[in-house]
């Protein structure tokens, strides 16, 4: 019984990291419209105040980039479903983590990026999406 209950918990604990992965790891479309991660941590804490255009280099490519409120809005608002999602699997399943009652390797990807939403939440500007908070990790 223990060693079911070890598999089903490994497979459910690989699940979530795919979806951290496909979901939150945009890797090759790194300041894409799907990224919302990278767009907020670009946006709200890496471009210049006062909205001055920078140059950014990224995947061998340079490109202009400024501050843009619609971004930050479309990425809080990715951002706020994604982490609602996460949020609700954890209330529905009754657990205290991602694939069961113990951490597992899933919560540590999630856990991270449940920290650095609450921290970005704190830098939308007013008129971005109001977004719920991150779940517990």
């Amino acid at each position: 019984q223990e060693a079911g209950y070890r598999l089903a918990q490994a497979a459910r604990a690989s699940a979530w990291m795919d979806y951290h992965l496909s979901t939150f790891a945009a890797g090759a479309s790194i300041y894409g419209h799907d990224d919302f991660m990278g767009n907020l941590m670009t946006h709200l804490v890496r471009m210049p105040a006062g909205g001055a255009p920078v140059t950014v280099a990224a995947h061998g490519a340079q490109r202009q980039m400024q501050f843009c409120d619609e971004t930050v809005t479309r990425a809080a608002e990715a951002a706020a479903a994604q982490f609602g999602r996460l949020d609700a699997h954890l209330r529905s399943a009754g657990t205290p983590y991602l694939a069961g009652d113990e951490l597992t390797v899933a919560d540590i990807p999630l856990g991270v990026e449940a920290f650095r939403w609450s921290l970005l939440r704190r830098r939308l500007p007013a008129g971005a999406a109001e977004a719920p908070a991150a779940p517990a990790a």
